[in-house]
């Protein structure tokens, strides 16, 4: 077998993987929404909270948490195996640099899993949760420059629908990471402005970075 074709196997292996991720998160914050303890409330309740051990009113909450807990260490195993493979596969474009990503996502998984309402929990989880979206984040960018740069270089068709999805899906993973790394300093410094809200922007970077994985081509990994 050639080495190239031995390269665009792993790649779509890769993919499946990363995919295998990204629906393993949505899986997860839907299971765990469904057994909460109390109605959800999207624009006031962040996403943790549905792992906490209790509701937002105090109800007993330890089927959502469980299913967090689970949920996000077999996002963090996974993550872990594909940082793994891009530290090992040294012919991958980046691969150090998206394997540390990787890497950072998995240990932000693992506080995640974590309830963040107990006492010995809180800090790590809240840490766990900032490194978790901000390293996917930050995957993504590094995933879908590299992609935009392979499709469009040196050719720019700006008349092409193709070019614009990719422009603007590297301009949004930007943005939201930009933004939501605002307001988790926003919220360190316990500063509030409308609209900077991490229940908004934590919400706003996952579901633009669940869309800009499934873009990906397996030349992409």
């Amino acid at each position: 077998m050639s080495d190239s074709i031995r390269i665009m196997r792993i790649q779509r292996i890769l993919r499946f993987i990363i995919w295998s991720i990204g629906l393993l998160i949505i899986i997860t914050v839907a299971l765990a929404w469904s057994l909460y303890s109390e109605k959800y409330d999207f624009f006031g309740e962040t996403i943790s909270q549905l792992g906490g051990m209790e509701s937002d009113t105090g109800l007993d909450n330890t089927k959502s948490s469980i299913v967090m807990m689970v949920g996000f260490i077999l996002v963090s195993i996974f993550t872990l195996g594909l940082s793994i493979s891009y530290f090992i596969l040294k012919k991958l474009r980046y691969n150090y640099v998206k394997g540390a990503f990787l890497l950072s996502m998995m240990v932000g998984g693992i506080g995640i899993s974590l309830p963040w309402d107990h006492p010995s929990f809180i800090i790590i989880h809240s840490i766990g949760a900032a490194i978790f979206l901000l390293s996917f984040a930050a995957f993504n960018f590094v995933s879908q420059i590299l992609r935009y740069l392979r499709k469009h270089k040196p050719k720019f068709n700006r008349k092409s629908f193709d070019f614009w999805i990719d422009f603007i899906f590297v301009w949004l993973v930007f943005l939201t990471f930009a933004i939501h790394l605002l307001a988790c300093l926003l919220e360190v410094c316990q500063i509030f402005i409308i609209g900077l809200d991490l229940v908004i922007t934590q919400k706003i970077a996952l579901m633009v970075n669940l869309i800009a994985i499934i873009l990906l081509d397996k030349e992409d990994m």
